[in-house]
């Protein structure tokens, strides 16, 4: 898998999550690489990726080890 599968894997299963349960919900990072089956590696080039370049991924604030999605990345969920 290279980091533009696993960006459109990673915000897939996010947009899941976000239609489920809300704005507010987010994910352990490790839990979702595990989930998704992505190499550690890869899946952090893209979370880094969507968080630095896409902007549609967040750390959740004090809880770093979690992810979610943004603003601009719940609009691509529609």
């Amino acid at each position: 898998m290279d980091v533009d599968e696993a960006k459109t894997a990673i915000l897939k299963r996010l947009c899941y999550d976000y239609k489920r349960y809300g704005r507010g919900f987010s994910l352990a990072a490790s839990a979702l690489q595990n989930e998704l089956q992505i190499p550690a590696e890869v899946f952090n080039d893209a979370v880094n990726a969507l968080i630095a370049k896409d902007m549609f991924v967040e750390r959740v604030p004090f809880e770093s080890s979690h992810v979610r999605l943004t603003e601009a990345g719940t609009l691509r969920c529609k």
